[in-house]
């Protein structure tokens, strides 16, 4: 639960048929296709595929910068406070730690990928806008940080884990997502539209170049 969460902006489907090269077309970019493109680039010199880079991650900072200001008008709770190890507020990691990401890694055998999103780093942050998403491991303590045996089960006890989450939807509203995804929910389609439009337009000037 507090390893760092992504917020997607743009996911493509990828088809082997497209193996072959670059296909223009709305909406039909393929991760195949893009990696396709950024062979090309790199083949055309240096500078392609650094400015195509750079031009989809600006998609994703005004977005960045929205999340990072709604982090940081939320009030954790007091345990959050005075934690003063990995997972307290602001201790370990900054609070409004992100990353812009653009990649192409295809996990097994799936074409499906994102393509661009914003990675949020902080423990503290993760915990408080997902606990309890799933409805697992709710009283098993602290996981996943290296904790003694001793502090495992002292936290392990679902009455204090259910607390907790109630805690955290009435002091800051909702469901897991508490602030992160609705931060961010009106501004998904326009944000992939426009990845869709600076890809297709990429792909466009590298056919015509004969590239």
């Amino acid at each position: 639960m507090s390893e760092p969460i992504s917020l997607t902006i743009a996911k493509f489907t990828g088809s082997l048929s497209n193996r072959g090269g670059v296909n223009i077309g709305a909406n039909d970019i393929s991760v195949l296709d893009v990696r396709e493109l950024q062979k090309r680039m790199r083949d055309a010199g240096p500078n392609f595929r650094a400015e195509f880079m750079r031009d989809v991650k600006d998609i994703g900072r005004p977005l960045e910068s929205k999340i990072k200001s709604t982090i940081r008008g939320i009030e954790p709770l007091s345990g959050f406070r005075k934690d003063r190890g990995r997972l307290g507020w602001g201790t370990a990691t900054a609070v409004d730690k992100t990353t812009v990401q653009f990649r192409t890694a295809m996990g097994g055998r799936s074409l499906t990928t994102t393509l661009l999103r914003i990675k949020i780093w902080s423990p503290a942050v993760i915990i408080m806008d997902m606990a309890g998403r799933s409805g697992k491991h709710i009283g098993e303590g602290r996981r996943n940080d290296n904790s003694p045996p001793t502090t495992r089960r002292r936290n392990a006890n679902r009455n204090k884990g259910e607390a907790f989450i109630a805690s955290l939807n009435r002091e800051i509203g909702g469901r897991a997502s508490r602030f992160i995804y609705p931060a961010a929910e009106d501004s998904l389609p326009e944000l992939s539209q426009k990845t869709q439009r600076v890809l297709d337009d990429a792909m466009r000037r590298f056919n015509m170049r004969g590239i």
